[in-house]
């Protein structure tokens, strides 16, 4: 699990980093969703309760893979981390 929260908690840095990037325009709401959900993730791992399967967040993964670019470095690292997080 450790390994899983350290690549989610990246994940989450890159996310930040991209919606830094994009001033002066104010950042894509979907990467602040994505963002604030990928936080609310790794902050479940923190407390050491992982929910059952079926109650894990998946929008994020089907929304990343219909409607970004597939060659996206940012969404396909956000993928293996969230995959890391189903696997668990």
């Amino acid at each position: 699990m450790d390994k899983t929260l350290k690549f989610l908690e990246h994940a989450v840095t890159l996310l930040d980093e991209e919606i830094q990037l994009t001033p002066p325009a104010p950042p894509s709401p979907q990467l602040v969703n994505i963002r604030e959900e990928m936080q609310a993730i790794v902050e479940v791992l923190r407390s050491g309760t992982l929910p059952q399967k079926a109650n894990r967040v998946s929008g994020i993964r089907r929304m990343i893979v219909d409607e970004w670019p597939t060659d996206s470095q940012l969404g396909n690292q956000l993928l293996d981390a969230l995959s890391g997080y189903h696997a668990l």
